[in-house]
């Protein structure tokens, strides 16, 4: 949910919007009026954002400069404008120099986009960066466990949205992260009603899925899974599960060639635990003293090579 929901903008802007200021630029009225609307509700801020809209350059944009319909066809568009300016922040430098980093992002947009697209281009994504910085202004920051909290803040970062871009561009844009998070809400939703029946369950989750596209599903079974091997291991170990059992039971799920390897995996889990747990032991000994530096340091590098070595030291605070 952290992850789907995640509504903080980077602390880059932060810095420009304060090396702006020191640079003598005029202040977003937007930022201001969403800072205010932070500690008030998020009806002020729609007002303000309704009467003034505003890049970051401190260039107005029009409500009715549309993006060019060939720039809204991109797939992943807003992946691709974080990129551009991720690429021209660089490291930190726009804390010096707002200007050159518009400078840098102009030059990133002209060589990404039709040249007889570009200036529009660079318009929206100056209307985007002040989407952003609007974003970060609002202070929008839920607890990850409280659904009510989540939802208002969609709503709140969903309102922003449609108050700087047209429904197309909006789509464009959005459409994709809009799925995922109603996605994330339902199924934290479900989790929050532990009375429901299995099937209930089942059959909500079902509906929840059904919204996103083909893609979206394949993509989430592909990050889900070893979140779910995972939970399995850790199942199959709470009740020492045999090595038959647990090879069984991955194979009827995910195919043998993936029981295979984590058969292979777990034995080497063990392996390096065992390992672990036996150099410990030295320690103890030399910590009581009865063996020696050379001792310890033999037993060291009989029990682990080069690689292990310089995960050594982790691996046993991380046991600790």
């Amino acid at each position: 949910a952290a992850l789907l929901l995640g509504i903080t903008a980077p602390v880059a802007w932060n810095a420009w919007r304060d090396a702006s200021r020191q640079h003598g630029e005029r202040s977003d009225p937007v930022a201001v009026a969403g800072e205010r609307a932070a500690a008030n509700d998020v009806a002020t801020y729609r007002t303000a954002l309704a009467s003034t809209r505003i890049a970051s350059s401190g260039t107005v944009i029009a409500a009715d400069e549309a993006a060019p319909a060939a720039l809204l066809q991109i797939p992943a568009l807003a992946s691709v404008i974080d990129d551009l300016i991720g690429d021209a922040l660089g490291q930190g430098s726009m804390r010096d120099d707002p200007h050159a980093f518009r400078v840098r992002l102009g030059e990133r947009v002209r060589q990404r986009f039709a040249p007889a697209n570009a200036d529009a281009a660079m318009k929206f994504v100056l209307r985007y960066v002040g989407y952003l910085e609007s974003l970060d202004a609002m202070h929008l920051r839920p607890p990850a466990n409280d659904l009510t909290a989540l939802r208002a803040t969609y709503e709140a970062r969903r309102s922003l949205r449609l108050g700087l871009f047209s429904p197309e561009e909006y789509a464009a844009l959005f459409a994709a992260d809009d799925r995922l998070d109603r996605y994330t809400m339902a199924r934290l939703d479900l989790d929050a009603n532990p009375l429901r029946t299995s099937a209930d369950r089942a059959t909500a989750l079902a509906a929840a899925e059904r919204e996103l596209t083909a893609s979206e599903r394949e993509e989430r079974a592909r990050w889900q899974q070893p979140l779910s091997l995972q939970s399995q291991t850790s199942a199959f170990d709470a009740r020492n599960a045999s090595d038959a059992e647990r090879f069984a039971a991955r194979a009827a799920e995910h195919g043998e060639a993936v029981a295979q390897r984590l058969a292979a995996l777990d034995q080497a889990e063990r392996d390096w635990a065992y390992r672990l747990g036996q150099y410990e032991l030295a320690l103890n000994e030399h910590r009581s003293g009865t063996l020696g530096s050379e001792a310890l340091a033999a037993t060291r590098n009989r029990l682990f090579n080069e690689r292990e070595l310089l995960r050594l030291d982790a691996a046993l605070s991380l046991r600790r």
